[in-house]
């Protein structure tokens, strides 16, 4: 007899409890349901909503995080030891380069060129912000810094239109 696909039985189905159906098995008498009360009645359970002013029972749940997440763009930050090992000698190194070389995600908010590690090069750097030390770094290495100004996104012109004209107002 050979073993075929309609022949074999599914001993993988588990018969549901059925509670609250008499005494002689489990789950008889109250069905796991308790004595009195509004749970133990039929459609007593109250549904996980909104009831006044105390905070939600689902959101009273939520753990509280510690601390929180500043919406403050954070600039992406280059290394000189990075610098020193993708470039190469004399090079101009700008934003688009340093993507380029995927040494940042995105240009936006910014780069910011950071002392760590070393620059024997004598390479042109253009980013938005330097340290202080990895600009003298740059510039002792023969190099030069190049500072690009950001261009304001649109919601800071409007802030600084509003205080333009209150400062008229005064």
């Amino acid at each position: 007899m050979t073993l075929q696909l309609s022949q074999l039985k599914n001993s993988n189905k588990k018969k549901r409890k059925r509670i609250a159906r008499g005494d002689s098995g489990k789950g008889g008498t109250y069905g796991g349901r308790g004595l009195k009360g509004q749970r133990s009645r039929s459609g007593g359970r109250r549904k996980a909503v909104h009831h006044g002013k105390k905070a939600p029972s689902f959101i009273r749940q939520v753990a509280k995080t510690r601390g929180f997440k500043s919406f403050k763009l954070q600039m992406h930050i280059v290394n000189l030891g990075q610098l020193n090992a993708t470039f190469e000698e004399g090079a101009n190194i700008t934003p688009a380069k340093i993507l380029k070389a995927k040494l940042v995600p995105e240009i936006y908010p910014g780069i910011k060129i950071l002392s760590n590690g070393s620059i024997k090069k004598k390479v042109t750097v253009s980013a938005h912000r330097f340290s202080k030390t990895a600009e003298d770094a740059i510039k002792k290495a023969g190099g030069n810094v190049i500072v690009i100004e950001r261009q304001p996104s649109h919601q800071q012109k409007v802030e600084q239109e509003r205080r333009e004209k209150k400062e008229k107002g005064k």
